[in-house]
């Protein structure tokens, strides 16, 4: 019978390091590192992705460096989310419009405006259909990365059709928390707007005001996200269960044992760091050669696989239902015995 007072969040670390040890080099297989490195490539396909960007964003360069400065040009973006101009941007932007002007000359009834809107809807489109295409793989991914760790073996056709319902119904949950992320930030947006609340060094407070609501708003996102990933998502392959049950039966245990769930992600978050540090020094050196879309996952699996077995060896201790190794074990003597 589980105990939730010997629930522990530090003995899980050393089972996720033997359970990395045991997939990985007991013993190594090349080809099997490749597939798992291939499964966990598309696990974490959204975070990657995200974090090139960021990485871009860093390195370019900006006229003003300091932190008044930056900050107004984040809260004046954000409200110029709703004037199409803002679209154009800041340099260049006349040229653009010359081009457009000329062109829509020789298209004869056309205008810049239209021929704007038109760029414009087709930029997003292509974007939006980049990303629903992204968090598809990276939903079907998570499930064959979770299967290689439970079952010790590098699979991705197998656990690929065994979870697709799984997946799918994940990528239908990320896609309406997207769509209410998004109209929060948009209604916000024009709230601000319609009050005509400007930003500028005469009204510091409004700014500031806005930011931290912005950043807890972001913060409490992410909490939740990562939260909904290490509980729902183990749950739904332990069973396997539908998404409503998993995320139901997530909640109820995410409201009876609170303090071992916020130990759990205090720990994690740190491991996460110290991994985070690892993977930052490593690129560097490599001149970025260990970033690259694949390889990267490949050259830092045994990283990403430590972490991932450290939110499965601690959840499993809340029963059989939360076990994915358990889980894992018995569907493979199934398919033997038949």
């Amino acid at each position: 019978m589980w105990n939730p007072f010997n629930t522990a969040v530090l003995i899980p670390i050393e089972q996720a390091w033997k359970q990395m040890l045991r997939v990985l080099f007991e013993p190594f297989h090349i080809q099997k590192w490749f597939i798992i490195g291939f499964s966990c490539f598309l696990a974490k396909l959204v975070e990657y992705l995200s974090n090139v960007h960021s990485a871009i964003s860093s390195v370019i360069p900006e006229n003003e460096t300091s932190t008044f400065s930056s900050l107004s040009h984040s809260a004046e973006g954000f409200v110029g989310l709703f004037s199409i101009s803002s679209l154009l941007g800041q340099s260049g932007d006349q040229n653009f419009l010359n081009w457009l002007e000329s062109l829509s000359h020789s298209m004869g009834s056309f205008n810049v405006d239209a021929l704007i809107v038109v760029l414009v809807l087709g930029i997003l489109a292509a974007i939006t259909l980049f990303l629903l295409a992204i968090t598809w793989l990276d939903c079907r991914g998570v499930f064959m990365f979770i299967d290689n760790i439970a079952l010790d073996r590098g699979d991705i056709i197998e656990s690929w059709k065994k979870y697709a319902s799984q997946a799918w119904q994940l990528f239908w949950f990320y896609l309406i928390l997207l769509i209410a992320v998004i109209a929060v930030i948009v209604v916000g947006g024009y709230t601000i707007k319609t009050l005509g609340v400007t930003f500028d060094r005469e009204n510091p407070i409004t700014l500031l005001l806005l930011g931290l609501a912005f950043l807890g708003f972001s913060l409490l996102t992410a909490l939740l996200l990562f939260l909904f990933k290490a509980s729902v998502i183990p749950r739904m392959f332990a069973g396997p269960y539908g998404l409503l049950p998993a995320l139901l039966d997530s909640l109820q245990l995410l409201a009876k044992y609170p303090l071992e769930w916020i130990l759990f992600t205090m720990v994690h978050f740190a491991l996460w760091l110290a991994s985070y540090f690892i993977i930052i020094f490593c690129c560097i050196t490599s001149c970025c050669m260990a970033y690259l879309p694949y390889i990267h996952f490949v050259v830092f699996l045994p990283l990403y696989l430590f972490l991932m077995s450290y939110n499965l060896t601690f959840i499993r201790q809340f029963g059989t239902g939360w076990d994915v190794f358990a889980a894992g074990n018995t569907d493979e003597a199934s398919s033997h015995d038949s």
